[in-house]
């Protein structure tokens, strides 16, 4: 997956969220939900502007599929060179950042201790 966000990430751009990624002032905070512990979730590759959208990828999205895990919120400081592309066509600020080992440079924001 990495290696596919590398290479394509760019491509998966509009030309509007292209331009908007240019004009972001870095480095910028983001985050990333979901269920499991926080280095599963922190090693995800898409991550998002908004902890909103953090808090229902960890809270609401795993519910409607019935799983039961703890949900997690972590944060962290990305810089330009980390982040491959900017998505926001379904309005979640998404930011793809591929070789995400971030466990070790994330804030947790709920969940697992």
């Amino acid at each position: 997956m990495d290696e596919f966000i590398e290479e394509w990430g760019v491509s998966l751009m509009s030309d509007a969220e292209a331009r908007e990624l240019k004009a972001m002032a870095f480095p910028l905070t983001v985050y990333r939900g979901g269920t499991g512990t926080v280095d599963e979730v922190a090693s995800g590759v898409s991550w998002t502007l908004d902890r909103e959208v953090a808090s229902f990828y960890a809270n609401e999205w795993p519910r409607s599929w019935g799983a039961k895990g703890e949900p997690v919120i972590v944060s962290r400081s990305v810089d330009e060179n980390e982040a491959f592309a900017f998505l926001n066509d379904r309005s979640e600020a998404e930011i793809l950042i591929p070789y995400a080992d971030h466990a070790e440079n994330v804030s947790i924001l709920e969940g697992a201790p």
